[in-house]
């Protein structure tokens, strides 16, 4: 199961056959062609974008009042209320 919505996060969601190549007794003739051979174009990943990570955004907020209010009273009372109130 965690394989399926592993595949379905990597944008696939088919269930695809993959056959696999053989690979001959004889090891590649031309070494300059191996790494072409393995990697067809339009088979590139994706670059995956960073998920927002929302803890940061709390922890931000309560250095911010930190600062304002005297550090170690201020970072505590910062995080306590879940970083300052936005806007």
């Amino acid at each position: 199961m965690a394989r399926r919505t592993a595949r379905k996060r990597a944008g696939r969601t088919r269930l695809r056959q993959v056959r696999r190549r053989k690979r001959g007794i004889r090891p590649l003739r031309n070494r300059r062609r191996t790494r072409r051979r393995t990697l067809k174009t339009g088979r590139r990943r994706r670059v995956v974008r960073p998920r927002p990570r929302g803890y940061k955004q709390i922890y931000n907020d309560a250095f911010d009042k930190a600062y304002n209010e005297g550090f170690a009273a201020g970072f505590a009372k910062g995080l306590q209320d879940g970083g300052a109130p936005q806007g």
